[in-house]
């Protein structure tokens, strides 16, 4: 077991916080380890002092400004919040037509005059298939002539 282990554990076992096996180990480390012996001793004395410390009362208008100040805190973030939104739909506007403009580029980019056909992707994938279908009937390299793949 090493220094910063025990001195990371001080407070819980001094709580009685630790396991019982680590607190054995804990306190056979503080027997034998001058310098975190020291460290729990400080420990010790300082939550004694704090210990006979007195209480305090707030003051009679703590809990009303407490409330006041998260009521405003409140209103504040809701308002934040409310303009926060904004520029997410402006966003989302500018996305939109972005998406509007590339279909329209590609819904009418093949011209039918240029002898380009204007087919669906579903279409295109059902042609694709077909060829795929027809060529796998063929072992390979006896497609007829004309047929061969790209």
């Amino acid at each position: 077991m090493n220094c910063t282990y025990v001195l990371n554990r001080l407070s819980p076992y001094m709580d009685g916080e630790l396991s019982g096996d680590e607190m054995l180990r804990v306190k056979t480390h503080l027997q034998g380890c001058a310098r975190c012996a020291k460290s729990y001793d400080s420990c010790v004395a300082l939550k004694h002092l704090v210990s006979k410390m007195p209480g305090r009362q707030p003051d009679p208008e703590f809990e009303a400004r407490l409330l006041s100040a998260m009521r405003n805190l409140r209103a504040e973030t809701a308002k934040a919040d409310t303009m926060a939104i904004w520029p997410s739909w402006r966003m989302a506007v500018a996305l939109a037509a972005a998406a509007v403009a590339a279909f329209g580029v590609l819904y009418f980019r093949d011209d039918p005059n240029t002898g380009q056909n204007n087919l669906t992707a579903s279409q295109e994938i059902a042609l694709d298939q077909d060829w795929n279908n027809a060529a796998s009937a063929f072992p390979a390299n006896t497609l007829p002539a004309g047929l061969e793949g790209n």
